[in-house]
């Protein structure tokens, strides 16, 4: 039993060495001085070898983790920044499965769409034999968004 806490003790321990910095935006900055980003999740349950919600990160700091159909909000300034997104792994952040660069305009709203989707191979088999499960991250449209499609 002492074995089994000591592991634990340590995973908790190495997950915390891990963990990313948040991003905490400039306070002055609103909707017409900065850009608007929106980050979502599709309504699509999959999951693969992970049950855990990816994390979503701009500029390399951690602007949220989400579960099917959530989003989240947040302000940049104007310019260049990369977004990018996490596998979580033991519920920490785990390898990049998506990375977006771009210049961001004040004053304009950014949409992004994460999803998981089943892949299927190929072949005769009706019952579509499951190839795993693959990530994506892409830009996204108004509707989309709305939809969380």
């Amino acid at each position: 039993m002492k074995k089994f806490w000591v592991f634990w003790l340590i995973l908790a321990g190495l997950q915390g060495c891990s963990m990313d910095r948040h991003y905490a935006p400039d306070p002055s900055l609103n909707e017409m001085n900065a850009a608007v980003i929106y980050v979502y999740r599709t309504k699509n349950a999959v999951h693969g070898l992970s049950v855990d919600n990816p994390y979503f990160y701009v500029d390399d700091q951690v602007v949220g983790q989400l579960s099917p159909g959530q989003y989240v909000r947040f302000l940049v300034r104007p310019g260049r920044h990369v977004l990018s997104s996490k596998e979580s792994f033991l519920f920490a952040p785990g390898d990049k499965s998506g990375n977006l660069s771009g210049d961001f305009l004040a004053g304009r709203r950014y949409f992004f769409r994460y999803a998981r989707e089943k892949m299927h191979s190929g072949g005769d088999n009706a019952k579509g034999n499951s190839g795993g499960v693959a990530a994506s991250f892409f830009p996204a449209t108004w509707r989309m968004y709305l939809d969380k499609r």
